[in-house]
């Protein structure tokens, strides 16, 4: 049932062991949906703690072990869930709906960035780290019944949530060549990835303005846009044909097939701008 304690707890799990990598987010949902379904009454923090971290491997084990090239084994990732178990339910009685309640008690000003930024620091404690997940579970914590920002389990309201940016990722990046918002000049890119994010925010922050949306409700589909783009096999119905460039010739650090000499198997070209 929506925004239950149930809910929360798979929301946070799951997000808790999401790598950001497309090649496995199905899959890990799908284990996850499975694991709470066959074990109801295991997956309070309660009782996670209660049977002790070997017994929750070992339960955790069946549903996760064959996913293809994850990141981390299993057993790293019921490590991750039995650690935020032990915080929930040492801050929230075990809940993580009552997360931001916490957060303000202990007299922090209500601000939708600030409580992220305090997210973060709690990492060590347990609690999801790295931008791109922790706003998912942001995100999916502030999710109302209708799948809208504002009025979820973590009562933010939709207008305070206008000023948290977009997390970019390469698959938020991909989506923003493929739709043509931003131009990509061939040459050499030597640095760091984060020096190619500011065009691609820029052009995010513009495309939420334009449409009344917040932002973070561009997060999900723009991120499976660029998830599922065949770059270099471009389907001839794909919906966005018309305005893709079909710009091919570039690649990520770690892929596998290099590109044309004509550019850089860093991240990106040097030059790079907004098209608003």
């Amino acid at each position: 049932e929506r925004r239950s304690l149930e809910h929360a707890l798979y929301l946070t799990y799951t997000c808790l062991v999401d790598y950001n990598l497309r090649r496995i987010a199905d899959d890990l949902w799908a284990a996850s949906r499975r694991f709470f379904e066959d074990h109801p009454a295991e997956v309070y923090p309660e009782c996670i703690t209660e049977q002790g971290l070997t017994q929750f491997e070992r339960i955790f084990r069946k549903y996760y072990v064959n996913i293809y090239r994850a990141p981390a084994s299993p057993e790293k990732m019921a490590q991750r869930i039995f650690r935020a178990a032990e915080y929930f339910l040492q801050n929230t009685d075990g809940d993580p709906r009552k997360l931001l309640a916490n957060y303000l008690k202990l007299g922090h000003q209500r601000d939708p960035n600030a409580f992220l930024e305090w997210v973060k620091k709690q990492k060590h404690q347990g609690l999801p780290n790295g931008d791109k997940v922790i706003k998912l579970w942001f995100r999916t914590m502030c999710e109302g019944d209708a799948i809208e920002l504002g009025s979820g389990m973590w009562l933010f309201k939709r207008n305070e949530l206008a000023g948290i940016p977009l997390p970019i990722d390469k698959n938020i990046i991909s989506a923003g060549i493929a739709l043509g918002l931003v131009r990509i000049v061939k040459g050499s890119f030597e640095g760091s990835f984060s020096e190619v994010k500011p065009p691609f925010h820029d052009a995010w922050l513009t495309v939420a303005r334009k449409s009344d949306l917040l932002p973070l409700e561009l997060d999900e589909p723009i991120w499976k846009i660029g998830r599922n783009c065949r770059r270099k096999k471009c389907d001839s119905d794909c919906f966005f044909r018309s305005v893709c460039p079909r710009t091919t010739d570039f690649m990520f650090r770690g892929e596998v097939t290099a590109p044309s000499p004509a550019w850089d198997i860093l991240v990106w070209p040097k030059v790079l701008e907004s098209s608003r």
